[in-house]
């Protein structure tokens, strides 16, 4: 499983990165799922001048959090979505078969 981060917004304060929205990707060769969030950083884990700023440096300061646990959950999750869209999907009750006659 491979996974992709893109960063589509950042915020700064005093030239300080505060948060970054952010989009996840998991991809298994042939599905992807993906959301979308909002992380906010701890002062202490952005160290680079916003205008030496590069997307990996983005990327990694998300992966290498302290809040190891939300990146797991972020993960686990997509995963968890990749593995549902193996199964067939159920049909609605509600929702009669149709048919066409041809003449």
């Amino acid at each position: 499983m491979k996974y992709t981060w893109k960063i589509l917004d950042i915020t700064s304060v005093n030239d300080i990165v505060t948060e970054a929205k952010y989009l996840l990707s998991a991809t298994n060769g042939e599905n992807t799922v993906e959301t979308e969030g909002n992380w906010i950083f701890e002062v202490t884990s952005v160290n680079i001048a916003f205008k030496d700023l590069l997307p990996s440096d983005v990327f990694n300061w998300i992966e290498n959090d302290p809040r190891q646990d939300q990146v797991i959950a972020l993960k686990s999750n997509l995963a968890k979505q990749l593995e549902n869209l193996k199964q067939e999907k159920p049909k609605m009750p509600w929702i009669k078969p149709t048919f066409s006659v041809q003449l």
